[in-house]
């Protein structure tokens, strides 16, 4: 279900620092990845996939976006994606969203065709304080925590293979526990519709309000 990035550990921490009431109410989140993913799957057939970036890969920021915001309903997304001369893959490598949520609002830039890094970087901003994380794409050491007591946090791991270890984790450890897993399949929808939402727009030029969505974009669907 896409729910491994949950438990990547720079992502978990976040999520243990927003749930905490540290940050206090977030009114702005920002991802950033730049890699070279082109090169990995230029002889996959992800690499032929016209959502390659927005749904196979993004979709764990989607999810995490509605992790961080669970009280709260975004009310529009807006995408647009692209290609680069001489990436090696024929699909859009490059993307960006924007996620409004009336009183906050979230950007994802994913630079999937980046020759000559490997870099990640999310700043989540709260009315209480702010995360910061600059390291790979898939994550990173050291995460700052700014506000009135500064501090900063060292995640262990890395998300191969802990960010599966811990979805799976989860979901064994609810079954021993008699409870439902924060894994289960509905806890995916908010997340799903923002990608759709997404994917719709940079489709059709137009933001979209993932209410409006609970499928797949496919212009031919929605031919008569």
């Amino acid at each position: 279900m896409n729910q491994n990035g949950r438990w990547a550990p720079h992502f978990h921490a976040l999520r243990e620092i927003v749930d905490s009431g540290r940050l206090g109410r977030l009114n702005a989140a920002d991802f950033a990845a730049y890699w070279p993913h082109d090169v990995h799957t230029e002889h996959h057939r992800l690499g032929q996939d016209p959502n390659l970036v927005l749904y196979d890969y993004a979709i764990h920021w989607f999810d995490l976006v509605a992790c961080l915001f669970p009280d709260r309903t975004a009310t529009s997304v807006y995408a647009s994606t692209a290609t680069r001369p001489g990436q090696l893959v024929p699909v859009p490598t490059l993307a960006s969203v924007v996620i409004d949520f009336g009183d906050a609002q979230v950007t994802i830039v994913m630079r999937a065709s980046s020759r000559h890094e490997d870099t990640g970087s999310f700043h989540v901003v709260g009315d209480a304080g702010a995360a910061v994380l600059h390291g790979g794409e898939l994550g990173g050491a050291r995460l700052d925590i700014v506000g009135e007591q500064s501090a900063h946090m060292l995640t262990v791991g890395s998300w191969f293979p802990d960010a599966l270890i811990g979805s799976m984790g989860e979901l064994m450890s609810a079954i021993e526990e008699g409870r439902a897993p924060f894994t289960r399949a509905s806890s995916s929808l908010v997340g799903l519709a923002l990608c759709f939402a997404a994917i719709e727009s940079a489709a059709t030029g137009a933001a979209v309000d993932p209410a409006t969505v609970s499928r797949l974009y496919a212009p031919e669907a929605d031919t008569p």
